[in-house]
């Protein structure tokens, strides 16, 4: 995989060339925000087609759990839990774009549900936990709460930098150099949906080819 570093180089050396008036450069972070956008396009558009989002994902691990009155249980056995606020599951037409949340001795994981289906999901006597996300919250229900006290999480994120800050793996000395989520493969169509879409209205400027601070296009 390439590095959030290498991928910011390459758009803005895509973009710039030496063309575009110096008034609309981009800063790494801007550039980030934009990478960050059509990642989690091209990744909704593969999972609305049920193609593999694999090299997407991250995993954020040993969520703690806590006891919600959120939400309320039909069944008294029933004991509902949720994780403090993490970073954004990106979405599809399908829901939130999340291959697994469970424990780590869980080999099938939980059932997802929603929130207006899980009363009638924990009917079901061979369902002992499930979950569903609000908000930037994820929720367990569960028959097995002497047994469950932190969970993790497979997903495709909106901003992979978050989970990365969020999981203390950022390097304080060196925060560009980590391995940006998305399949080598698709690089290129990162590429060309950035430069085609969000960078093709620059072409209808004369160039600023004066790198002075000033905009001297006519």
């Amino acid at each position: 995989m390439a590095t959030i570093k290498q991928l910011t180089y390459n758009i803005k050396n895509l973009q710039g060339r030496g063309e575009f008036t110096d008034d609309l450069k981009l800063s790494d972070r801007q550039v980030e925000f934009i990478i960050n956008h059509f990642r989690a396009e091209i990744a909704a558009q593969r999972s609305n087609v049920k193609k593999s989002v694999g090299g997407f994902y991250q995993r954020l691990e040993d969520l703690k759990l806590y006891k919600t009155n959120d939400f309320r249980a039909n069944l008294p056995d029933v004991v509902i839990l949720k994780t403090k606020e993490f970073p954004t599951i990106a979405s599809s037409h399908k829901g939130d774009i999340v291959r697994f949340v469970g424990t780590r001795d869980e080999f099938m994981g939980f059932q997802s549900s929603g929130i207006h289906t899980y009363n009638i999901d924990l009917e079901n006597p061979y369902v002992r936990n499930i979950y569903f996300t609000q908000g930037d919250f994820l929720y367990i229900c569960t028959k097995n709460y002497m047994m469950l006290r932190e969970v993790y999480i497979e997903a495709v994120f909106n901003n992979p930098r978050a989970v990365k800050a969020f999981q203390g793996e950022l390097d304080l000395f060196n925060k560009e150099d980590w391995e940006y989520p998305i399949p080598d493969g698709l690089i290129g169509q990162l590429n060309n949906m950035i430069i085609n879409g969000e960078y093709n209205w620059m072409h209808l400027l004369r160039a600023d080819k004066i790198n002075d601070g000033s905009d001297d296009k006519q």
